[in-house]
């Protein structure tokens, strides 16, 4: 009994010494390149709107339009505000496409408000787009600038 306890005490005093070859970290130099793209080439091609329609002092303003680029159809979702030279919200609101974006189409939500004297607006806008496999958003408002001059014809 006893020289089976000596052998197994021996044993694992070698293991011990021997170790278990594993490690615990590791430095490394690889080279890793990353790109990025305009809002018109990304995954979600992004492009800033413009006045479509006018109607007396009611303008119609498309906020944007989203391109799917992805390899999946995606819900986009955009969220907008439009205010006007002196600070105050004349329009807001959320638009989703009805439908999931197909593969390579695009989403053109509108709005409309009333242009007033002031003449100048900003439209802000985020945009979501959600699929199966992916998920991505804007990481700041986009915005463009609306000039109308009364009477518009």
């Amino acid at each position: 009994m006893r020289s089976r306890l000596l052998v197994i005490a021996v044993v694992l005093a070698a293991g011990l010494g021997v170790g278990t070859n594993a490690f615990t970290a590791v430095d490394s130099d690889r080279g890793v390149t990353v790109e990025t793209a305009s809002d018109g080439n990304a995954y979600m091609s992004i492009e800033e709107g413009s006045i479509i329609s006018t109607d007396g002092d009611q303008i119609t303003v498309e906020t944007a339009t989203v391109t799917n680029r992805f390899a999946e159809p995606v819900d986009i979702t955009i969220d907008y505000q439009i205010t006007s030279s002196d600070g105050s919200t004349v329009a807001a609101g959320e638009r989703t496409a009805a439908d999931p974006v197909a593969i390579g189409s695009s989403f053109e939500p509108s709005a409309t408000f009333t242009c007033d004297s002031t003449g100048s607006y900003t439209v802000e806008f985020d945009v979501t787009a959600d699929g199966d496999s992916v998920y991505v958003e804007t990481t700041e408002p986009r915005d463009f600038d609306i000039h109308c001059d009364l009477p518009m014809t």
